[in-house]
């Protein structure tokens, strides 16, 4: 058995176990999209090693857990209103970081700030309508 077939096979426990059969609650959790999980339990197209890591790492299984059938520990059931946290996208960083700025700013500090936004949004229309030059 290829270890495509082994994490295939390790996906649909790990689904069953702790996402009561739902892949898509999965492809929540992994904060990615159905159909790629989909294609990895089809057998439509191999998970990656980046891929088999990060599954590991945010539902909190051991290293390796999807590359055997061996004796590693089964995934535990969820307790009742537990949910797997994800670490926070890239959008969900900057937005924090730029709150986490905005609480310690003055009014002053604010209104340089909203004046920015302001020019950098005219910035953006500008440069929308000026038509590139091909070369």
């Amino acid at each position: 058995m290829d270890k495509k077939e082994i994490r295939r096979i390790r996906l649909r426990k790990l689904i069953d176990d702790r996402f009561d059969g739902k892949a898509a609650r999965l492809a929540t959790a992994l904060d990615m999209k159905a159909p790629q999980l989909h294609r990895w339990l089809s057998g439509g197209q191999g998970m990656n090693e980046d891929s088999a890591d990060n599954i590991c790492k945010i539902v909190g299984l051991p290293m390796g857990w999807l590359d055997t059938l061996d004796d590693l520990p089964a995934p535990a059931a969820p307790r009742e209103n537990v949910s797997v946290v994800r670490p926070p996208t890239r959008h969900e960083q900057r937005i924090a970081e730029i709150t986490a700025l905005l609480e310690q700013t003055d009014l002053e500090g604010l209104a340089v700030i909203l004046d920015r936004a302001r020019d950098a949004a005219r910035h953006y229309r500008r440069a929308k309508q000026t038509p590139r030059s091909s070369g």
